[in-house]
């Protein structure tokens, strides 16, 4: 269960005269000091040195309040490409069941929520055991909606309802291969302080230097520098793409920057077969089918 607590962006709270507690709010990416107020009345209560600030109390009541964690599979019940994806069979079980079993594995998600316009995913979803707690507006159901606009909507609505979550994961149905270590490696990463969101990268099959734009009339223009032409492949600097399994950040850095690659976004490895699976044509389904079954991946 999400702790349930308010913003206070303008410091009218029990804390309001000490804005180290505001300062160290904002560092530790928190959306607000109700939780750091908290934390310190909760370290003055049990530290048996009272006479020491609030904000030197802050680490020893973070070390047992937990980060709360919102999980979100995104699943439109509309897709041009590739009508009904999401309920289609993939090695036996609607495709979205891959994300949800492994949402329900992963016991760092403190809450999982499907997000549909289709009646009919919402009730394999809540048959599977997640909430679907509202359909989405038709605004954010069209296929030029974006990610970041289903997940803000998400926050809102719980936000609403007094839950609030220091994080929010992101997992694709389209993407149904994962592996559970790079979601702790994630949240080792984001937990450490040294970043505020992580994503999951592959290997790049074309190296960006061997990538070309083709005008009008055949001429070829690379998109990188030309002396990369000349490289052997063994001399090519490492390259990598966005795998699309794995998408990990601070809510206030949603928020704030509305997207999951605010400065400093930090990319997790996923190097292992069927990991940068990314479903969107026919073609797409076909080679993920048969790369999974190929390697016994089940959901």
């Amino acid at each position: 269960m999400a702790v349930a607590w308010k913003n206070c962006p303008s410091g009218s709270c029990g804390w309001r005269s000490d804005r180290r507690v505001h300062w160290i709010a904002r560092q530790a990416g928190l959306d607000g000091c109700h939780r750091i107020s908290a934390m310190v009345k909760n370290a003055t209560q049990f530290h048996p040195d009272r006479s020491r600030s609030a904000a030197e109390k802050i680490p020893f009541a973070i070390a047992w309040f937990p980060v709360q964690t919102l999980a979100i599979i995104p699943a439109r019940g509309g897709s041009r490409r590739l009508p009904g994806k999401n309920m289609r069979s993939f090695l036996g079980v609607p495709l979205i069941t891959w994300s949800i079993r492994f949402a329900q594995r992963m016991n760092r998600f403190d809450k999982v929520i499907v997000s549909t316009d289709s009646e009919e995913i919402a009730n394999v979803s809540r048959l599977a055991g997640v909430e679907v707690p509202y359909l989405r507006s038709p605004a954010l159901a069209t296929d030029v909606a974006t990610s970041v606009e289903v997940v803000l909507d998400i926050l809102a609505r719980e936000w609403e309802s007094n839950r609030i979550y220091d994080l929010v994961a992101l997992l694709q149905p389209t993407s149904p291969v994962r592996e559970m270590s790079r979601w702790q490696e994630a949240f080792a990463r984001i937990e450490s302080g040294d970043c505020d969101a992580v994503v999951g990268v592959a290997p790049i099959h074309t190296h960006p230097f061997h990538i070309f734009h083709q005008e009008e009339g055949g001429a070829l223009r690379p998109f990188g520098d030309t002396a990369g032409l000349h490289l052997r492949s063994q001399d090519l600097p490492q390259a990598v793409c966005i795998a699309g399994n794995l998408y990990l950040i601070r809510s206030s850095m949603l928020k704030s920057h509305r997207s999951f690659f605010p400065p400093g976004t930090v990319g997790v490895l996923c190097d292992q077969p069927c990991e940068d699976i990314d479903i969107d044509t026919e073609d797409d389904w076909v080679a993920a089918e048969a790369l999974s079954k190929h390697y016994g991946k089940r959901p």
